[in-house]
């Protein structure tokens, strides 16, 4: 699920003239342990990613929850914030986190730096 979002993003890059994200091992780690605690937590919410400045000079989270990465992912595209992230120049790079609860809801979480 995590290489279907970030292939999913960086498609969506693609069609808008941006430049592919590399991945960063650091930031999948950041991302993997966000997703996990919301799902045991059941909290919804976003990150400190300001914890993140200083090996990046600028960062950017999404983060969603549901039962497929299409519609989740679709949801994403459909947000003006969300969307903006996912294709903002000044990212380079992406961390991208899946965590499935029991119940079988996706949790992920997506960090972008640059």
């Amino acid at each position: 699920m995590e290489s279907q979002f970030r292939s999913s993003i960086n498609g969506l890059r693609g069609s808008v003239g941006v430049a592919a994200l590399a991945s960063d091992g650091s930031l999948n780690s950041y991302a993997r342990n966000w997703a996990r605690q919301m799902a045991e937590t059941g909290d919804f919410s976003h990150s400190n990613i300001g914890d993140l400045l200083g090996p990046w000079s600028t960062v950017g989270e999404n983060i969603s929850w549901g039962y497929s990465v299409q519609s989740m992912f679709n949801g994403l595209v459909g947000s003006t914030g969300h969307y903006n992230n996912m294709v903002n120049p000044a990212f380079t790079h992406l961390g991208v986190g899946v965590w499935v609860d029991a119940d079988g809801k996706i949790w992920t979480t997506h960090v972008f730096g640059g």
